[in-house]
């Protein structure tokens, strides 16, 4: 839902654009209005809001507050019981295909936990693991290289998205696309061919599989404004103003790059020296489809509803996007 400026006949001229996308859409399509809020935060995106100032104001001291030893016991917890994990799988699963049950579920259970290995890397990438940028950029560096994430890349990506939330063209990500796209017609007219049932299935499943590497490679979710991004490459996507990495951020992804390649490289010697790829692919890519599932879905419904109000111009501010 994009909101507009109005006019005087703002209700009449709403209520033909709503008719027109109705035509627009499948019926299964149209009838899926509001979910729980029944629209509630849709209205209130053109009420008066508090100022940024007055929101920050009325927070707790105490949640400004970092400690480092903390943040640190947190990510040596989640980093012991992934190490865990991969002991069990190493020593105690065999490498056979009737084993593949038992990897199945190794890849679900490891996936989950290292999920939190990412959260602690989330927050070093917010600053607020610790007040050493020195400590947070190096925990954050390791931890989101050993998971394929471009640490600093998705640092300042990560940065953008909070700055533009829920702002239907300059977003950096969960930006919907709008009902008359070409592109989006022909999502909807697939739903309707196969049903709204299995068509929620299979997009699910697309989108918790390669959502993802999606998302790092070609900005997909990213509003019209930001162009085809790419998280290894800084000059990819838009230039001038909406510049996904200007200036000192270029060097940044160079060397998230490095820490990415020298990894790559490490899981390739280890195929290796096992002699085979297989022993590499059920320890490491299979927790690492659970992780990325994890963090696609998380953030999905954190992101997507049909209640949370996508505003643009002069109506969008960080307030109500936030």
């Amino acid at each position: 839902q994009v909101g507009e400026k109005g006019s005087k006949a703002a209700p009449e001229a709403a209520r033909e654009r709503e008719a027109a996308r109705r035509r627009r859409l499948p019926s299964t399509m149209a009838q899926q209005e509001f979910s729980g809020l029944q629209g509630k935060a849709l209205k209130s995106a053109l009420q008066d809001y508090p100022s940024r100032q007055e929101i920050m104001a009325n927070i707790p001291k105490q949640c400004f507050q970092k400690n480092t030893t903390l943040s640190m016991a947190y990510a040596a917890l989640s980093v012991s019981m992934t190490i865990l994990c991969l002991l069990f799988g190493y020593y105690l699963i065999p490498m056979t295909w009737l084993a593949l049950p038992l990897w199945m579920a190794y890849a679900a259970v490891t996936g989950t936990v290292v999920t939190g290995c990412w959260v602690v890397a989330h927050e070093c990438g917010h600053g607020a693991f610790s007040d050493s940028v020195i400590v947070r950029d190096a925990v954050g560096y390791l931890l989101h290289t050993v998971l394929l994430v471009p640490y600093f890349s998705w640092q300042r990506s990560h940065g953008v998205h909070h700055s533009r939330t829920n702002h239907a063209s300059e977003g950096e990500t969960h930006v919907p696309g709008k009902a008359d796209d070409p592109q989006n017609q022909a999502m909807y007219q697939l739903a309707e061919n196969v049903g709204e049932g299995p068509f929620a299935i299979i997009h699910m499943a697309l989108i918790l599989l390669v959502g993802w590497p999606m998302y790092i490679l070609k900005g997909a979710t990213g509003g019209p404004m930001r162009g085809a991004t790419n998280h290894f490459y800084p000059y990819a996507g838009a230039t001038g103003q909406h510049e996904l990495f200007p200036g000192k951020w270029k060097s940044k992804v160079w060397l998230s790059d490095i820490g990415i390649a020298a990894f790559v490289a490490g899981l390739v010697y280890w195929g290796i020296k096992e002699g085979s790829a297989m022993k590499v692919v059920a320890m490491y890519v299979g927790p690492y489809i659970v992780c990325n599932a994890w963090l696609v879905g998380y953030t999905w419904l954190q992101h997507t509803d049909v209640d949370v109000p996508h505003l643009d111009g002069d109506l969008w501010t960080w307030q109500k996007g936030a």
